[in-house]
């Protein structure tokens, strides 16, 4: 059974992502699994709030499809139209996800764990529900 996560947010929130990021890796390590990234598009990855969690250096990596290692998980990037929901499946992390996104993500029959970060509207939380995925807390939302 796929275990879900959401991190509530608006906007640009480095807090968090930190947290969003931080979760996946735990989970990716309880799973002996690997942290799959899915951002809307991979050639905007590094010019956006993921410069303030992962240096630019590995970030313009891993949005090349280079696998790094992230609190000792091996890490790596997809896109929306790169993600393969029968290849991806380890702990994925939606970063700034939407409806269109987390569709995709619930195609993947085998992933490990789902951590949503949302960017705004209600469609991580309308997920959540209907998941019954759990809410990872930040300063903003308690």
């Amino acid at each position: 059974m796929t275990e879900r996560f959401y991190v509530p947010s608006e906007g640009p929130d480095v807090e968090a992502l930190n947290i969003a990021l931080y979760s996946a890796s735990i989970l990716a390590n309880k799973f002996e699994s690997e942290l799959i990234l899915v951002v809307p598009a991979l050639k905007h990855a590094t010019s956006t709030v993921l410069n303030q969690c992962i240096k630019e250096t590995a970030l313009k990596k891993l949005s090349k499809g280079e696998v790094l290692r992230y609190q000792d998980v091996p890490i790596r990037m997809v896109s929306m139209k790169t993600l393969n929901p029968y290849r991806d499946n380890g702990v994925l992390l939606a970063l700034w996800a939407g409806e269109n996104m987390l569709s995709k993500i619930d195609e993947s029959p085998n992933a490990k764990g789902v951590v949503a970060l949302r960017w705004s509207g209600n469609d991580v939380e309308s997920w959540a529900k209907k998941h019954g995925a759990k809410e990872l807390p930040t300063k903003q939302s308690t």
